[in-house]
């Protein structure tokens, strides 16, 4: 399988190449953001591409290809440490690493999860819009997930948290 998500946009404004802060949300207010988890223990986000497919980033799936068996995703979550009633633990069939992927300098940091079986869509699990290929944006994009909220902070926090970050087209910069 090979991947192509070229939108001609990437991410700028960061951190040491990271993105941490932003504000709790509304528990269903973004009902496509997933919990990637290893062993029921959470490692990163995905986004629902459609009911048996995850986007992700490829750092996170690179050193996982082999552990598919131990491998799940939580469509619904919110708070990762209380059932709220709306999480679907679905396993992960197969990991789809971008064949250009490179960890050096995250080039092609995409991967994509197909799930053993499909995810129940409703007001807390439904798919991602997608942009166009090759679609032009500018103004700020909003990233979710349970990431780091402050520099050198590991802690992750319970909930579900987003942040706007500018967008920049890449053949500008």
């Amino acid at each position: 399988m090979r991947l192509d998500f070229s939108t001609g946009v990437e991410f700028h404004g960061l951190i040491d190449n990271k993105i941490v802060g932003g504000k709790p949300v509304s528990k269903d207010e973004i009902p496509f953001q997933v919990s990637f988890q290893r062993r029921g223990r959470h490692f990163c986000g995905g986004s629902i591409v459609d009911r048996y497919w995850i986007v992700t980033a490829a750092h996170c799936c690179v050193g996982n290809v082999n552990a598919v068996g131990q491998l799940t995703v939580v469509a619904g979550e919110h708070d990762r440490h209380i059932s709220e009633g709306t999480e679907q633990i679905i396993p992960v069939e197969k990991v789809v690493v971008h064949e250009d992927y490179n960890g050096d300098t995250i080039e092609h940091d995409i991967c994509m999860l197909k799930l053993t079986h499909r995810v129940q869509f409703g007001r807390s699990a439904t798919k991602v819009e997608l942009p166009a290929r090759l679609s032009s944006f500018y103004g700020t994009a909003t990233v979710s997930g349970w990431g780091s909220l402050h520099q050198d902070d590991s802690t992750l926090p319970r909930q579900l948290y987003a942040v706007n970050v500018p967008l920049v087209d890449k053949n500008s910069t």
